[in-house]
């Protein structure tokens, strides 16, 4: 009753922040876990994609058959020009791009298949990279989200601390009321 009567504002107002903090936090956490969600499926299919084309490369390499390398090199092609290479703004892929538009155009180059096999090898490497940098990227992700998550989680603890002070206020003025009735 003390409290009540000497803080009232002061009281209703924490009320009213503890309610709406607990409002913040669990939009917060929905927010995380749709980002969480949506993040991770872009990264898993581009991870996909270009796993399978490292790992088709490396197929048509072990296999040295002219005409697969030639479909290997078609489907590198292929996979630039609709932009699935967007995010490897390099040399290396606008030098394949140079070479492989060279290749196709001559007719007699007895070193084809040759320079084919390395523009294959170069394309692998690039992939291998750039796997490499999703993995690295895709773990500092992971961490900034799990901090984000112990930042809410820790922001929701305090709430339900706050939450539980204010319980023990009110139970304080209800034991406080009952004692001045007794009394």
């Amino acid at each position: 009753m003390f409290l009540r009567e000497t803080f009232p504002e002061a009281i209703d107002k924490i009320k009213r922040i503890i309610a709406d903090k607990e409002k913040l936090i669990e939009g917060d956490i929905n927010k995380l876990a749709k980002l969480k969600h949506t993040q991770s499926e872009d990264i898993s299919k581009l991870f996909e994609e270009f796993n399978y084309l490292h790992q088709t490369i490396q197929e048509v390499l072990e296999s040295n058959d002219q005409q697969y390398i030639y479909k290997a090199l078609e489907l590198l092609e292929s996979k630039i020009m609709k932009g699935s290479f967007k995010q490897m703004q390099n040399q290396e892929v606008d030098f394949f791009m140079k070479s492989v538009y060279r290749l196709f155009q001559e007719k007699s180059n007895p070193h084809k298949k040759e320079e084919s096999i390395q523009l294959l090898s170069l394309m692998r490497s690039v992939i291998s990279e750039y796997l490499i940098t999703m993995m690295n990227d895709q773990l500092e992700q992971s961490f900034d989200l799990l901090d984000k998550e112990l930042f809410f989680t820790q922001s929701k603890h305090t709430h339900i601390n706050a939450k539980e002070r204010v319980e023990y206020i009110e139970s304080l003025q209800h034991m406080e009321k009952y004692f001045r009735y007794i009394i």
